[in-house]
């Protein structure tokens, strides 16, 4: 009796079919494995890298608004050092220039004042002009070849201010207090380049009676407010 090959039952055919297939892909098992954790490991790293760039930019953030913060508080307290330094100066220069006044026997002629960041001359009118004239008397011209160390000492510009009591005027050369004013101040500020001051660090200003010091009701009130101001900025170190 010849043995004949065992015939295989069509399911049985379908399984070895399919065992001898998954057999020879086996090999990409490994490999895709391998792809899947190197993908995962990758989208890992880029999450942990995005959410460092967020917290660097957030620190950032932080770092400005304290930043501005302390800027913030500390500007405040900058400007009052300045101007706390900035009043020590003038007081300072408002002694020197008192004593400068005594020894020229001016202290009780001419008014001393702090304005801003200047040292305020107030000079009568009639130390320097006769009444209702804008030119200087040689007594005037005295009192300023006195003070020229003063001017010539001070720092950056000079402020000649002309100041008039409220009283019109109305005259054909001086139509208002306003000329006079300004016509006062203008002659000092001449005079000065003159004696060889550089014309560039002077200003002549008028106020006339727009700022006065005292009551313009009594005549010695008026008296005080017609007056040529000086303001000297003086420097920091002498």
């Amino acid at each position: 009796m010849t043995n004949q090959p065992h015939k295989l039952h069509p399911i049985e055919q379908l399984l070895t079919k399919s065992h001898s297939h998954h057999g020879e892909d086996n090999w990409l098992l490994p490999y895709l494995d391998v792809f899947i954790l190197l993908t995962m490991m990758f989208i890992v790293l880029l999450a942990m890298s995005s959410n460092d760039l967020v917290t660097s930019q957030t620190q950032v953030n932080k770092q400005q608004k304290t930043i501005a913060k302390l800027q913030d508080e500390i500007e405040p307290l900058r400007q009052l050092e300045m101007e706390g330094r900035s009043s020590i100066v003038l007081q300072h220069w408002q002694e020197r220039i008192h004593q400068v006044l005594d020894t020229l026997k001016l202290r009780d002629d001419i008014a001393l004042s702090l304005e801003d960041e200047f040292v305020a001359l107030e000079i009568d009118d009639q130390m320097l002009f006769d009444s209702g004239l804008a030119e200087l008397k040689p007594e005037g011209q005295e009192v300023l070849d006195k003070l020229l160390p003063l001017f010539e000492m001070a720092a950056g510009t000079i402020l000649v201010e002309g100041h008039t009591d409220n009283q019109p005027i109305g005259t054909n050369t001086f139509p208002s207090n306003w000329e006079l004013g300004a016509a006062r101040a203008s002659s000092v500020v001449k005079y000065l380049v003159g004696k060889g001051m550089k014309g560039n660090r002077l200003r002549a200003i008028s106020y006339a009676d727009t700022k006065p010091i005292a009551s313009n009701e009594t005549a010695e009130g008026r008296q005080k407010n017609r007056r040529v101001a000086m303001l000297l900025r003086m420097p920091d170190t002498e």
